[in-house]
């Protein structure tokens, strides 16, 4: 019994003095690493405690050891990468860049005005009944100065022949005041003018020399409207431009101005106004490309018609103008003056919104290269 307390007494002296060891090791050899709850307040102990370190003079200098030396422990490689895609700490403010970036708002998502301009070849049957009679004038004429004076040397030259192509450039001013996200209806109002002229001369016997000089021309006002349906994504996409819509729409001309001219020699000028109205239809593509923070281009391709008629013509008899007025030796001289027109319109327009004052904002995380 007397040689049990003392040995009692120095295992339990030696059993504390194991702890304390083995606790100042924990503490000199771990490395604090911060897990990923959302409060940053868990840490985790690695033991380092198996990891022997020679003395500092026994250890060769960086620049001497070879590349594949310091590459890091694949368990290190793991250890970067699951922190990489953790939440980041609270002061990882420094690594995100957030930029403002315009991804949604366009000129055309809000009400707006368009300014554009257009080139439309296609008939106008009208020119074509004029040209006929010209053709037929030049040959009558030909034959009566011939009859007249059969002694004289005469020579019939068409020095401007009309235009064998019809091609006219309409403007265009708009107003979108109905705009969704896959719909709009646009009102418009254009205005186009086209003229034609044809020269010829009459000579006999190269000492005398008249011309003769005819004009026809056409000035056209329309009011219209358009409505435009955007062709989903997945369907049609050009990649040069952001919305393709589908067009239809209607117009009406309130005034269409007919204008003949005629210059001969010798004689006085004579012109005749008439006033006529029409309606037309429109069916296409159209398609919208962002330039600026408020403004756009619109680009359309589409196909136009017309009626026009009910022409108006106070100098001649009668209340409306006849065929036989643009060529008296066409077949239908007394019926009245009315055509369909076919034209093909390629148009361009700078649309006109208002500057976007919300922009949507997106948040770009960068991390340090490794």
């Amino acid at each position: 019994m007397k040689f049990e307390i003392p040995f009692l007494c120095i295992v339990f002296s030696y059993w504390i003095f194991a702890e304390d060891i083995r606790d100042t090791t924990l503490t000199e050899d771990s490395v604090v690493v911060p897990e990923s709850s959302p409060d940053n307040s868990t840490f985790t102990a690695i033991d380092t405690s198996g990891m022997s370190i020679s003395s500092e003079d026994s250890l060769p200098p960086l620049d001497t050891l070879p590349a594949d030396s310091l590459t890091r422990s694949e368990s290190g490689d793991t250890l970067v990468k699951r922190l990489s895609t953790e939440a980041l700490p609270a002061d990882s403010s420094r690594m995100t860049d957030t930029t403002a970036i315009d991804t949604s708002y366009r000129a055309w998502h809000f009400p707006y005005f368009g300014i554009g301009i257009g080139w439309a070849p296609g008939s106008y049957p009208l020119f074509e009944v004029w040209q006929d009679g010209l053709e037929t004038e030049t040959k009558i004429n030909e034959i009566i100065l011939s009859t007249l004076l059969p002694d004289s040397i005469l020579t019939v030259s068409i020095i401007e022949p009309p235009a064998p192509y019809t091609v006219v450039f309409p403007v265009y001013l708009s107003f979108t005041p109905l705009v969704t996200e896959n719909h709009s209806l646009t009102f418009s109002t254009s205005y186009f003018w086209i003229r034609k002229t044809f020269l010829a001369s009459y000579a006999l016997d190269t000492l005398s020399v008249s011309y003769i000089e005819d004009r026809l021309s056409i000035k056209n006002v329309s009011l219209g409207v358009k409505y435009h349906v955007k062709i989903p994504d997945t369907y049609f996409k050009i990649s040069t431009v952001e919305n393709t819509c589908i067009t239809v729409g209607f117009n009406g001309s309130p005034l269409i101005v007919l204008r003949q001219w005629r210059k001969l020699t010798g004689l006085p000028e004579w012109e005749s106004n008439s006033y006529g109205i029409g309606v037309g239809w429109v069916a296409g593509m159209t398609t919208f490309k962002k330039l600026g923070e408020k403004n756009g281009l619109e680009i359309g391709f589409t196909y136009n018609g017309s009626w026009n008629g009910r022409f108006v013509d106070p100098i001649f008899t009668g209340n409306h103008l006849l065929r036989g007025h643009i060529n008296p030796f066409d077949t239908h001289y007394n019926e009245a003056v009315e055509f369909i027109t076919h034209r093909f319109l390629l148009h361009f327009s700078i649309l006109i919104g208002r500057k976007n004052y919300r922009k949507e904002t997106q948040t770009s995380t960068v991390l340090p290269e490794e």
